[in-house]
């Protein structure tokens, strides 16, 4: 568990967030300070990553949810079920800095497979799909919880990725139902800070279960699968390596593309890295445990790669860190993934204690010092899924 120090600012207690002390005329970076208490040497600060241990579970066990923050709260909404004709639910989870859960007021449709990002002093909770309905709606939360609609998607969807850059938000690829059919789309949405939606540049292929992050300049989407399927995010066919970024005058570019097709994958930004791991190759049949970086100059690099070959993932930036828990990679009850690597700014990978339960389909947001990485689906001891209502914490 990392530990703290406070100091006291204006009669109030501060949590001290980073110390240095000077070593040869330069300030050095404290990681670990110790106090002496019975004789014995006690840990009393940690800037390291740790497991910090769980807090309330979510109100209603559910996977396929989307997270994000605004103010002072990690929202975790909607969510559904694979079995019970994919139905979705309209509940929206709120953790305080304290991980106190609060109910904040529910989506204005229920649904699962959306997706959610925060921009400015709002968080946008987007597209979903419940049963063989898909949605295009936005939903919009203020740092006071407060509940409001945004225009719609050009077109309705689920499974799409989402990045900020600069003033806009930028919701790319996805599928929807078409009658009898899943159609995977190209279309990216732009909304800014006045929540005003505009069209950008689509994505070179139709593409869903794409991943999407910052970096420099840029909102970058990396692979994806193109194949129209009504399959779960477990085995996507037709993974493709393309990688698109978009600067902030919406002007859209080619990146160098990804080592290998991958989709289901995850990204999360750390420093001046954009950091994409993860995901399943249809090409080879294989979950991946390969993790490539992009710097701010859309250069590719590979970093160390993730402990266990998987896809569904989440990730999460959290101080120096940027984590990737959870996942799922086979037929098997071994097959859903508890385990949860911490990539620093160096991009030198820490393995973190494990997740409470394996499970893919979780979400995640940040609090504070705090990733919270809720939700999900596992199988335990028998053929029945089985759907996750709890919450770890792993702080930095």
């Amino acid at each position: 568990m990392a530990k703290a120090v406070y100091v006291g600012v204006d009669s109030k207690a501060r949590k001290m967030r980073k110390a240095y002390v000077g070593i040869g005329g330069k300030a050095r970076k404290v990681k670990k300070m110790y106090i002496g208490v019975g004789g014995k040497a006690r840990l009393c600060y940690s800037a390291e990553a740790d497991k910090f241990g769980m807090a309330a579970s979510l109100s209603k066990a559910r996977s396929l949810l989307a997270g994000t923050t605004v103010g002072g709260y990690a929202l975790f909404g909607g969510g559904g079920y694979d079995s019970d004709a994919k139905k979705g639910e309209a509940i929206m989870d709120a953790y305080n800095a304290s991980l106190t859960r609060t109910t904040a007021a529910s989506l204005s449709v229920a649904r699962q497979g959306l997706t959610a990002i925060t921009l400015g002093n709002h968080a946008l909770f987007v597209g979903g799909r419940s049963g063989n309905t898909s949605f295009g709606t936005v939903d919009v939360y203020d740092a006071s919880l407060t509940r409001t609609t945004a225009t719609e998607l050009s077109i309705a969807r689920y499974d799409s990725a989402a990045a900020v850059v600069d003033s806009y938000a930028l919701f790319a690829g996805g599928r929807r139902n078409n009658g009898l059919f899943t159609m995977s789309q190209s279309a990216v949405d732009a909304y800014n800070t006045s929540l005003t939606r505009t069209t950008a540049t689509p994505l070179p292929s139709n593409a869903y279960a794409c991943a999407g992050g910052t970096v420099g300049g840029y909102a970058v989407f990396s692979g994806g699968s193109s194949m129209n399927s009504d399959s779960t995010l477990v085995e996507t066919i037709g993974a493709l390596e393309i990688v698109r970024a978009y600067d902030s005058s919406l002007t859209s570019s080619q990146a160098a593309p990804l080592s290998c097709p991958r989709a289901v994958h995850s990204a999360a930004t750390i420093g001046n890295h954009l950091l994409f791991a993860g995901g399943y190759n249809s090409t080879t049949g294989k979950y991946l445990s390969t993790v490539e970086s992009y710097d701010a100059s859309l250069t590719r690099s590979t970093a160390v790669e993730l402990s266990s070959a998987k896809n569904g993932l989440a990730s999460a930036t959290v101080g120096e860190y940027a984590m990737f828990a959870g996942g799922y990679k086979g037929n098997s009850d071994a097959a859903y993934v508890a385990t949860v690597d911490a990539y620093n700014t160096a991009l030198t990978k820490t393995t973190m204690p494990d997740l409470s339960v394996g499970r893919y389909g979780l979400a995640s947001a940040v609090i504070g010092d705090y990733a919270l990485f809720a939700g999900g689906i596992s199988k335990i001891q028998g053929p029945a899924y089985k759907y996750q209502d709890v919450v770890d914490v792993y702080s930095a």
